[in-house]
Order: C-alpha cells, then sequence, then structure tokens
C-alpha cells in the first residue's frame, strides 16, 4: 500500500475526513489512477462507502470548465481575449471601480478607464470580487450600505459589485469566469449547461453532471453529504495547497507553477480547486493529471490540503516508478 494511501484510510479512521476520491491519468493512458476511500457521511446511520460513483457538489471545479468552452468561442472566431466585453455583456461597461472612501467613510467610485476584456475575466484580473472573501474594500464597502453579500442565484443581481481595481491592473479571486459563463451564453444562445453538454460533456462521455441537482433526481441518492471541520479536528456533517516558495502565476483556467514543484509536477503545471476541498492538477509537461475529491468545509482545511500533497508526491512516484515498466492501471 503506498503512503498517501495509509495516510487516507487513516484519516478516515479517526475521523478527520469521511472519505475521497482519486483519480490521475497519464496522457497516453498507460498510466491510471481511480480509487475511493471511506464513506458518504459522518454519520453512520446514513452513511455508505465512498466510491468512484459518488455524487459530490464539485464548486469552482467547474471554472476550469467555463474556461474552455470561452476559449472554443476564440478558437472559432467568435471573439477575441483582449476586446472589449461590452458588445456581449454591456452590462460590465457600467461598472465602477471602488478607489477608496472619503473621511466620513463613504465610498468613492469613479468610472474605470481600462476595458474588460475576456482575459481580464479568465484570469480573475478584471477587478471583480465575491465580496465574502474578506478583501478589505470589499467588506468596508458592505459595512458602510449595511449589507451582507448577495445570495441571489442570478448572475446580475448577485455579483454586481463595485471593481475593487483597475480591470488589468491587479489580480483578486472573483466571478470573472462566472461572467465568462455569460459570454458563453450569449454568444452561443445557449445555456452554459447545455453549452457544455453539447462541446464538452458528451464528447467526453460525461454523464451525471450537472449544475442543477434538482433536475436529476436519479444523482440524489449517489451524494456524499458535506463535511465540516470542528475545533477538536474532526469532521462532523454539516449542511490542497501550493508550497509557499513556488512562484505562480495565474492562466486561463487556474494557477500555474513556474517552476518544478517538489512532488514531481513541471513548471507550467495549471492546478485549481473547488471549495469543499478538491484539488485537481494539469501537468502538461510531464503528460499527468489528477484530481483529490472531498466534501470536507471550510475551504482550504490543512487536514485536506496535507493529505492532497501526500496523493500529489505519492502519485507522481508511482507514476516514475511504473513508466518503465509499461504503467499500472488501478
Amino acid at each position: 500500500m503506498a503512503d498517501f494511501e495509509t495516510a487516507i484510510q487513516d484519516a478516515v479512521a479517526v475521523q478527520e475526513i469521511p472519505g475521497c476520491a482519486l483519480a490521475a491519468t497519464s496522457r497516453d493512458e498507460s498510466f491510471t489512477y481511480n480509487k475511493a476511500f471511506g464513506r458518504t457521511s459522518m454519520d453512520i446511520s446514513r452513511a455508505k462507502p465512498f466510491d468512484l460513483d459518488t455524487m459530490m457538489w464539485v464548486a469552482s471545479c467547474t471554472k476550469l470548465m467555463t474556461s474552455i468552452c470561452a476559449m472554443q468561442l476564440v478558437e472559432s472566431g467568435k471573439i477575441t481575449l483582449d476586446e472589449p466585453v461590452y458588445r456581449v455583456v454591456p452590462e460590465l461597461e457600467n461598472f465602477k471601480v471602488l478607489t477608496g472612501f472619503t473621511d466620513e467613510g463613504a465610498p468613492i467610485e469613479e468610472k474605470h478607464k481600462a476595458p474588460i476584456t475576456l482575459r481580464n475575466l479568465l484570469t480573475h484580473s478584471s477587478g471583480l470580487v465575491y465580496e465574502a472573501m474578506g478583501h478589505p474594500l470589499a467588506t468596508a464597502y458592505l459595512k458602510y450600505h449595511k449589507k451582507r453579500p448577495s445570495s441571489s442565484g442570478k448572475l446580475l443581481e448577485r455579483f454586481n459589485f463595485p471593481l475593487m481595481f483597475e480591470p488589468g491592473s491587479s489580480w483578486t479571486y472573483g466571478p470573472g469566469i462566472d461572467y465568462a459563463g455569460l459570454v458563453v451564453e450569449r454568444i452561443s444562445g445557449l445555456t452554459l449547461e447545455d453549452y457544455m453538454k453539447k462541446n464538452l460533456w458528451v464528447p467526453l462521455g460525461i454523464t451525471d453532471i450537472t449544475f442543477f441537482p434538482s433536475t436529476r433526481p436519479d444523482l440524489a441518492a449517489r451524494m456524499a453529504d458535506m463535511s465540516e471541520r470542528t475545533e477538536t479536528g474532526k469532521a462532523n456533517n454539516a449542511m490542497g495547497g501550493i508550497p509557499k516558495h513556488i512562484l505562480k502565476d495565474y492562466g486561463l483556467g487556474g494557477v500555474i507553477n513556474m517552476s518544478d514543484g517538489p512532488d514531481g509536477s513541471k513548471a507550467g503545471t495549471m492546478r485549481w480547486g473547488g471549495y469543499p476541498n478538491l484539488i485537481w492538477w494539469v501537468d502538461r509537461k510531464s503528460g499527468f493529471c489528477g484530481i483529490y475529491g472531498g466534501q470536507v468545509v471550510p475551504p482550504g482545511d490543512a487536514t485536506c490540503a496535507a493529505l492532497t500533497r501526500k496523493w500529489e508526491e505519492g502519485v507522481y512516484g508511482l507514476h516514475e516508478k511504473h513508466r518503465q515498466k509499461g504503467g499500472l492501471k488501478i
């Protein structure tokens, strides 16, 4: 048994995580690893074995899919990366930049000068922000207006916050890729789900996926429960990390390591994750990709990050060990 498998089984045994699924493959498919551990819930009365058919909320892992769809439109000449997106999403032209506050605490907002482009949306450099993520300007703005972050399910109602900076001048995590999804919808005339189904999911043979779980009751019985880390370090039922010394940049779909990583990943490896501590990576230079899939909140959980690091280091080791032997399939 590999060290990372032992670490995950130990974490399950002491209730640090309920379970998880791991998958990795090489470009030529000579190496594939697909395995699940633990159970779907911390509530033993409702728990089932966590397996490769267990459904999960993947959250921001969909950002890569949306980025691919947007780049398909770029590739087909429907839009360019560096033109203003206002002909498709004119609403964005009216967004103002929050530049600061008066002595009385009132927000100072100005019309943005640089245009918002698709590249800005895809690289989180548009100035758009998730107001609930703790950006200091956003927090002060909400406090002044005595507002809470919006929970509306409609994009233009939920993410209509002022820009935190001039487009292209800085970086902050925000709903830029959500708006890129709107670009895809308006250019294609399809909902984002229908576009993905036609141009991404069906071609790849992906069937058990949806943005709207209520429309797929057939998937509900396989859904893992969400678990929450408690002060004791254990996980209770509830409603990965990158080494800091590795230089990073932001690509069209994720964060990019600018140098080789200690886990075996090469410079140029892209990675991102999803809110309940899912982490994926694509190492194009090595021809290798993988994902850690779990359902534990809050995001950035130290236990899940440590397990993800062990998994990445371990599976790179397995890949290298078996590369000369013709491969491995688990």
